[in-house]
């Protein structure tokens, strides 16, 4: 079984500041966040959230993600885990 690292979705309380830092201080390059036409609920604004596509793996949403803590986020998605405080990493299988 082949495994990588999709993700890596970080809390940041200032997205655009700690974005801000990736870039200047990292040498990381923001990218445009791609939405499905039925993503569920997601803060589009970029003010609460920011991408880091990792280049080594074609872009699109691997790498890192900057997200604004919100605590009603796994309510509106119907999820037991709120992703958007504390941050997770995701992992891909080819499976």
């Amino acid at each position: 079984m082949s495994w990588s690292i999709h993700l890596v979705n970080l809390q940041a309380t200032d997205v655009r500041a700690t974005a801000q830092f990736y870039g200047a201080v990292l040498g990381m390059e923001e990218g445009a966040w791609t939405f499905p036409d039925s993503p569920g609920y997601l803060p589009a604004d970029p003010d609460r959230l920011a991408l880091f596509p990792d280049p080594s793996k074609g872009g699109g949403h691997r790498g890192v993600h900057l997200i604004a803590p919100d605590p009603s986020f796994a309510q509106k998605n119907n999820l037991m885990h709120n992703p958007s405080i504390g941050g997770h990493v995701a992992i891909e299988v080819s499976d």
